[in-house]
């Protein structure tokens, strides 16, 4: 059905051919990057994990109830 769909509107010049791919390659990176990140977060120890982080201007957010 998308499949349909990108070709009906690139028939009528609505969608350019390198948007499609444009949004494929952002997917692909997105999926990536949560793939990585879960990696990353379950390789740290509990004590990396629960440190405090200070956020941009070093303000510290509320712990959350365990």
């Amino acid at each position: 059905m998308y499949v349909a769909k990108v070709a009906a509107f690139q028939a009528f010049g609505a969608l350019p051919a390198e948007v499609p791919l444009q949004r494929i390659g952002l997917a692909f990176t997105l999926i990536a990057g949560s793939f990585v990140g879960r990696v990353v977060v379950l390789t740290l120890s509990e004590a990396t994990f629960r440190a405090p982080r200070g956020g941009p201007d070093g303000i510290q957010a509320a712990p959350l109830p365990r």
